[in-house]
């Protein structure tokens, strides 16, 4: 209970989106494609606010398979074709329940027909800060990404504008064979 209550306040304590919480094992991904085209995705994952207040955020669902094969992550979009902006208030504890009958979907591994089934080992949480943040079933307290890092893949570090604090934008390579 004591080591519980310390993760809770450390989580409460961190900058900006780094305050919300992944709780993977419930977490679910089902998708299928039939002639290339997607015709079914569900993901069921639970998320936890931390902190005193408000996160607006996006989301992607990422996995180290699908830099491993060049694919890009999940992007969950508005009917606009826009990243659909979610909140989550101080304390909330919600399961977000995502399918394409509500949203519109791009990138992830395409299949010409058939799917997949598992867990979700990784979200990107996003803010219009372009704040980016990974969230993983192997690292609670999450990773802090720049807005370069799926772009170019390189080692930048960079600081960021409200409080100075360098970051380490770490490239693909060493999150697959170091982090994970």
């Amino acid at each position: 209970m004591c080591t519980q209550l310390s993760v809770d306040i450390i989580k409460a304590n961190l900058d900006d989106l780094r305050t919300i919480g992944y709780h993977s094992e419930t977490s679910v991904l089902q998708y299928s494609y039939k002639d290339g085209e997607l015709v079914d995705l569900v993901a069921v994952f639970t998320l936890e606010n931390y902190s005193n207040e408000n996160k607006e955020f996006n989301i992607s669902l990422d996995s180290p398979w699908y830099r491993k094969d060049d694919n890009r992550e999940i992007q969950i979009l508005d009917c606009q074709e826009n990243r659909a902006n979610f909140v989550l208030h101080p304390k909330e504890k919600r399961t977000f329940v995502l399918s394409n009958k509500d949203y519109s979907i791009k990138g992830g591994e395409p299949f010409n027909n058939g799917g997949t089934s598992g867990s979700i080992s990784e979200l990107i949480l996003s803010n219009e800060d372009e704040e980016r943040i990974l969230l993983s079933d192997k690292n609670f307290f999450g990773i802090v990404l720049s807005k370069w890092f799926l772009q170019s893949g390189r080692e930048e570090i960079i600081l960021n504008e409200k409080n100075q604090n360098p970051y380490i934008n770490i490239s693909h390579d060493y999150i697959n064979n170091y982090i994970l």
